[in-house]
């Protein structure tokens, strides 16, 4: 078993873009090059970021991307009030960690990230992906979070999820250029699509996926957390994009169902609800961390 990713020293590390296959935020201005610190850590770990100071929040990233991609145009306004912790998930990157996609393993490095970095309760955050793995983690371990925040998260498999995330894994390995039109498609919401203009191009060659992404496309297709999610204590706010093609708002809504006392928030967005609207998402973010 090889590393998860490249393994970089600690400290810290410009801003990078990586190619992912879900993650490119297309419409957004190039950020300016900033420093943030990177924590390389043993191949049976999670890599990390760890920025800001205050009430800690564990952030969880969704397929083809990593902590950076997702997260890192939030990172500003979420390290003012936060101790910011975004790991990379087995999958990410140029060498990746193939035997780590696996919901038990990585729960498990959850559990040992938070140790690294955390005493007590953490508020943690997924997004897609991310979303179910965090509440796998809050479960299992519901004294271990404090608030959980769950972005375009799902329950479980059923026919549509299982015929979508299956098209999205046989593209993977077939054609690029298709796989990058066919993601743009279902990631955002016509109306964001249709304002790209000439950048639609850009978003499509964006979207190249990495050597994991077929491997957590397989967790998509069987991860499933019904069991689980009745387990979470910690008050819960969920949010779906009214467009989203790819996890529906009756899957996020069958998600909450399942945690007792949740909050549940829509937003006028494809699947990709932190590109398309970050100032909104973070409003609801913000106001129910506090």
């Amino acid at each position: 078993m090889g590393p998860a990713h490249p393994r970089r020293t600690p400290g810290h590390a410009p801003l990078r873009r990586s190619r992912g296959s879900s993650s490119v935020p297309p419409h957004l201005p190039t950020p300016e090059r900033r420093t943030m610190t990177f924590h390389a850590t043993p191949a049976s770990e999670l890599d990390y970021f760890d920025d800001g100071d205050g009430t800690p929040l564990l952030l969880i990233h969704g397929t083809g991307a990593d902590g950076e991609l997702n997260f890192g145009h939030l990172l500003p306004a979420l390290s003012a009030r936060h101790r910011v912790v975004r790991p990379n998930l087995p999958g990410t990157g140029d060498e990746p960690d193939l035997e780590g996609v696996d919901l038990d393993v990585i729960v498990d490095r959850i559990a040992a990230l938070h140790d690294r970095t955390h005493d007590g309760p953490v508020d943690l955050l997924g997004f897609s992906l991310g979303a179910v793995l965090a509440a796998a983690y809050a479960g299992r371990y519901p004294d271990r979070v404090r608030r959980l925040v769950l972005l375009a998260g799902w329950a479980g498999p059923d026919p549509r999820h299982e015929l979508f995330m299956g098209l999205w894994r046989r593209l993977a390995d077939l054609d690029d250029r298709a796989y990058g039109e066919f993601l743009v498609l279902l990631l955002f919401s016509p109306q964001f699509v249709a304002a790209l203009g000439d950048g639609v191009d850009e978003a499509v060659r964006g979207t190249v996926p990495h050597v994991g992404t077929s491997r957590q496309i397989d967790l998509n297709i069987t991860i499933d957390i019904r069991e689980l999610a009745p387990r979470i204590t910690a008050p819960t706010l969920l949010v779906a994009g009214t467009a989203d093609a790819i996890v529906p708002v009756e899957k996020v809504q069958e998600l909450a169902q399942l945690i007792v006392g949740s909050t549940y928030a829509e937003v006028d967005s494809g699947h990709m609800l932190l590109v398309e609207q970050p100032e909104k998402v973070l409003s609801l973010v913000s106001d129910f961390l506090e």
